[in-house]
């Protein structure tokens, strides 16, 4: 017998791969957007793998520690951006060392990019609707 879990589905599971975040506008009054993958997303399981030895070895220095996990971000998790510029209003190539930079230097960022990768739900159709009452009806 195979179970029936597509309300499950529809609540546990993303329907996007990716998802904007605005997370203010640059000088030019241009929305600055981090296009962000879901955490555990194959992506980031495989990089997470290649730096579990160095996290463990490092596992009582914080600050080293904080820049191993920014880097998984940075490889895994911020996956591009939109309307991030210079002071002379020139793209930001999307580069895991510009990743790196920017998310050491703005921590507000890295919090916003992790509240949302850690949320499934910034990754589901809006319309997503999970009809609980037919579920224990069923039951």
């Amino acid at each position: 017998m195979s179970l029936k879990l597509d309300n499950l589905d529809k609540q546990f599971l993303a329907d996007r791969e990716t998802t904007d975040v605005e997370i203010g506008e640059n000088f030019k009054k241009e929305p600055i957007i981090m296009v962000v993958a879901p955490s555990g997303n194959p992506e980031h399981e495989k990089v997470q793998r290649q730096y579990a030895k160095l996290l463990e070895r490092y596992r009582r220095n914080q600050n080293k520690q904080r820049k191993l996990y920014i880097e998984i971000i940075a490889k895994s998790i911020l996956v591009g951006w939109k309307g991030v510029i210079d002071d002379d209003g020139n793209a930001i190539p999307c580069t895991v060392e510009n990743k790196i930079e920017i998310l050491t230097r703005y921590r507000e960022v890295l919090i916003r990019i992790m509240e949302v990768a850690g949320d499934i739900t910034s990754f589901q159709e809006d319309d997503t609707e999970i009809d609980v009452s037919e579920e224990t009806e069923k039951n």
